[in-house]
């Protein structure tokens, strides 16, 4: 199915055979400590790992696209309609109500059918989101005859995405990650000097997985105090000691600092994109009015 779509968007017939022989004659092992296994042929998917992978991926992808953004199905914004969004092999699809949804379902779900790909049945999940004070019945979506499970909330590449549009759960998961990442730190790098210890600490604890887009939350402090007690816990500082000063002395970025800088990297990027979905929404009145944008004023300006 790959090689027909490169060949009918006119890809040179000497790299289609160069790939075809390539996937062809691949050999893989497993790696176990010291040992591999013996070899073995895998005759689907793409290659992980592999830079060109991506781009292969979405020939095969891009034709459902256009089958979905030929349907007047979903969410229309300017009047644009949009039901889908794909970001490598997770496809999440959009509507307005059940009956529209198992429509784009349908769609989907065909055009697997038809180019011989596999919807992951026990991966696939539907959540309802509806406006405050309101309790809908939800009929239930079907994939190949099978029930999709409702849930409350989902982690989607990553993040965990609730139904209420509450962030706590995406800050509960980071600070969990964070005293994991903090515990590994003492117990295998205590006995370094500051410098080095300074190093590995922006490296691994400097980073919070999507807290550009944290604007609806309740707990945010306690993650706060938890890069704070790694911060102390690995330098071996007192509990009454300036935790700032520290910051500062080390010229390590503080946990409001690394917040500024990464919601001034997404505003930045947001504001430059080309992309016609996010170039709508700041430009709607809606976005000024929005939690996420009221979050990065005060945050950056």
């Amino acid at each position: 199915m790959l090689f027909e779509k490169l060949l009918s968007r006119n890809v040179p017939i000497l790299v289609i055979r160069i790939l075809q022989y390539w996937y062809a004659s691949q050999v893989f092992y497993v790696r176990w400590g010291r040992s591999l296994s013996d070899p073995f042929h895998v005759s689907n998917g793409m290659r992980q790992g592999s830079v060109l992978s991506p781009y292969l991926f979405n020939v095969c992808m891009d034709d459902l696209s256009v089958l979905l953004r030929k349907s007047p199905y979903g969410c229309y914004f300017k009047d644009e309609c949009y039901n889908h969004l794909i970001y490598a092999d997770d496809l999440t699809l959009l509507a307005t109500s059940p009956t529209a949804m198992q429509e784009v379902i349908n769609i989907s779900s065909k055009f697997f059918a038809d180019n011989h790909l596999v919807i992951s049945e026990s991966k696939s999940k539907c959540m309802v989101i509806t406006p405050q004070n309101l309790d809908l019945d939800m009929p239930f979506l079907h994939v190949n005859n099978k029930k999709l499970p409702i849930v409350e909330k989902e982690s989607y590449l990553g993040y965990v995405l609730t139904r209420n549009d509450s962030d706590d759960d995406a800050i509960l998961k980071e600070r969990k990650s964070l005293y994991s990442r903090g515990n590994m730190l003492v117990r295998k790098f205590k006995h370094c000097s500051d410098v080095v210890k300074a190093k590995l600490i922006t490296a691994y604890c400097s980073s919070l997985y999507c807290c550009a887009i944290w604007s609806s939350y309740d707990n945010i402090r306690n993650l706060h105090v938890a890069h704070n007690n790694v911060f102390r816990l690995f330098f071996g500082l007192r509990g009454r000691c300036s935790i700032s000063e520290n910051f500062r002395m080390r010229n390590i970025p503080n946990f409001t600092l690394i917040r500024r800088r990464q919601c001034a990297s997404l505003f930045k990027r947001v504001m430059d994109s080309e992309n016609m979905l996010v170039h709508h929404l700041i430009n709607s009145a809606h976005f000024v009015s929005s939690k996420i944008y009221l979050e990065w004023k005060k945050l950056i300006f």
